[in-house]
């Protein structure tokens, strides 16, 4: 099973001794709002994006609603993703290998190579103590390789077990175990340091679940939760939003050299071009009033800057 969401980072609004009311909110990703660093008694807004130089013109690539964008556009409106993937283990499994954390990682490589859990704490020694030619045999048809679906870097890696530790296999007592002692070891150079320097810490993700539920689901004996992170970009069918809610699906990205530019300011590349059948199919004719009015703004800006020159 995996999962995905968009790396948030927060930063906190309210400094140290200021008070807050029930409700008010205390972090939030810049990235996305507008606030004031004095409290919130106003309500905090949306950032508008990325201003971008746009065209609607009709063309051969106006099939229903698409539209075209350059690669400036495709770098700077990239997102950052993250995927989850999470695996259960019983006390018995045999763990050979566990990626570690801030390693790149291309699709297809391995994350975690393991033996099934059984039932029988006997098998597993047998196993161990076998030839190392039969051994060897066994591996090839009874290890089960988890590979990764993308292409990034291990941004994670998180254990939670509900067992305790003499109960596990050797491998994954092992595991737990280096996890701890590198959590013990950053705790201690932690308490020597200022509270200022903790968030730069990242401590090794490791927890003790004293239920036989971790994460909401029946766990005996260890989950694992891995995180990839990688970059994602716009491209061909993907779909892209356009002010208010004119949502098109990308059919092209121009090259920068090649991007297309307007008469009345040939210095200056355009971004996108979509349609007037954009805007009817959607039913966003107020962007036209957006478009005018922006125009005629940035264009009084620029003839205020020749003047105050």
């Amino acid at each position: 099973m995996g999962g995905f969401f968009l790396t948030n980072k927060h930063e906190m609004i309210l400094k140290e001794g200021q008070k807050f009311d029930k409700g008010e909110i205390l972090s939030a990703d810049p990235k996305f709002f507008k606030y004031s660093n004095k409290g919130f008694s106003q309500t905090p807004t949306y950032t508008l994006g990325m201003i971008c130089k746009a065209a609607i013109t009709g063309g051969d690539f106006a099939f229903e609603d698409s539209s075209i964008i350059t690669e400036y556009l495709v770098d700077n409106l990239s997102t950052s993703l993250s995927m989850k993937k999470h695996l259960e283990l019983g006390v018995n499994a045999n763990v050979s290998f566990l990626i570690e954390k801030n390693t790149k990682v291309s699709t297809g490589d391995p994350l975690v190579i393991f033996e099934d859990s059984f039932e029988d704490d006997s098998i597993n020694k047998v196993l161990d103590k076998l030839g190392t030619d039969l051994s060897a045999e066994i591996d090839k048809y009874s290890k089960n390789v988890v590979k990764s679906k993308y292409t990034g870097r291990i941004s994670d890696i998180k254990i939670y077990y509900n067992r305790e530790l003499e109960e596990f296999s050797e491998s994954l007592q092992k595991i737990i175990k280096t996890y701890i002692d590198k959590n013990t070891k950053r705790k201690k150079l932690m308490g020597q340091l200022n509270s200022e320097s903790f968030s730069l810490m990242n401590l090794p993700s490791v927890e003790k679940i004293n239920s036989k539920k971790i994460k909401g689901m029946d766990v005996d004996g260890c989950l694992i939760e891995i995180f990839i992170e990688y970059e994602d970009k716009l491209g061909v069918g993907d779909k892209i939003v356009y002010f208010t809610s004119l949502k098109s699906v990308i059919c092209d990205v121009i090259k920068e050299d090649e991007s297309p530019y307007s008469d009345f300011h040939p210095e200056e590349n355009i971004n996108c071009i979509f349609t007037p059948l954009s805007i009817v199919s959607r039913m966003t004719m107020d962007i036209y009033f957006s478009l005018f009015s922006n125009k005629a703004l940035m264009e009084l800006k620029r003839q205020f800057l020749e003047i105050m020159s």
